[in-house]
């Protein structure tokens, strides 16, 4: 997954978005069949713009690490963790991962749209977090205006929710984990979605509304030399 947009809406929506991290997929050169999937019938136009900024590394390795899924007491029972070798060349190392929350109405606690559901990446032994304190302001996808988010949309816009707004380009997490390991041995990397700081458990709103919690995550381990 190379980037991931939020329709607008009822509005048109402009973005340039930093996705370095995924140069390792295109670094074979040639031609590339890309899929887009829309969510709404828009017009769209994409650009890719490259530059060298003289940074003295580049993404060379994308490793991929954890998936999502439906957000229920099962949730970490499947990821176990991942034994990953890395390579002696290597400069700086960082988790990157787009996470997004789905699901609301149908449980007491509105998840994953509108719960702060956080996300624990441990590296050799040090973990990093990801959550979403301005989920549960009204105005928290609003504030975002500065960042991505097109203003002035319709319906209910402006609510802050988990790890995305309509109308923004979903920002990754991105954790520089260099730290954490040591070139030329293996790394041990773990993963685990947590609601108040354990498993989370659904509870029926009773509502008749929504639907049950999901997370759609994309992760990978980015080596660059």
């Amino acid at each position: 997954e190379i980037a991931r947009w939020i329709t607008t809406y009822g509005r048109e929506g402009r973005w340039i978005s930093d996705q370095s991290q995924i140069l390792p997929l295109l670094k074979q050169g040639g031609k590339h069949r890309f899929h887009y999937k829309p969510g709404n019938k828009y017009v769209t136009r994409m650009t890719f713009r490259f530059s060298n900024s003289g940074k003295g590394e580049r993404p060379v390795t994308m490793i991929p690490l954890f998936g999502g899924g439906g957000f229920n007491p099962s949730y970490n029972a499947k990821y176990e963790p991942m034994d990953i070798e890395i390579p002696a060349s290597t400069k700086r190392a960082e988790v990157f991962a787009y996470i997004t929350g789905h699901g609301w109405g149908a449980e007491k606690a509105n998840c994953a749209e509108f719960c702060n559901h956080t996300h624990h990446f441990t590296v050799g032994g040090t973990e990093y977090v990801h959550d979403q304190p301005w989920v549960g302001n009204n105005y928290g996808c609003a504030a975002q205006v500065p960042v991505g988010t097109v203003p002035n949309q319709y319906g209910t816009w402006t609510l802050g929710r988990a790890g995305w707004c309509p109308g923004m380009d979903v920002k990754p997490f991105v954790a520089n984990v260099t730290e954490s390991l040591t070139p030329g041995m293996p790394v041990t990397i773990s993963y685990k979605g947590l609601f108040k700081g354990a498993d989370y458990e659904p509870e029926p709103s009773g509502s008749g509304q929504g639907f049950g919690a999901n997370i759609t995550m994309s992760s990978w381990l980015v080596l660059y030399e």
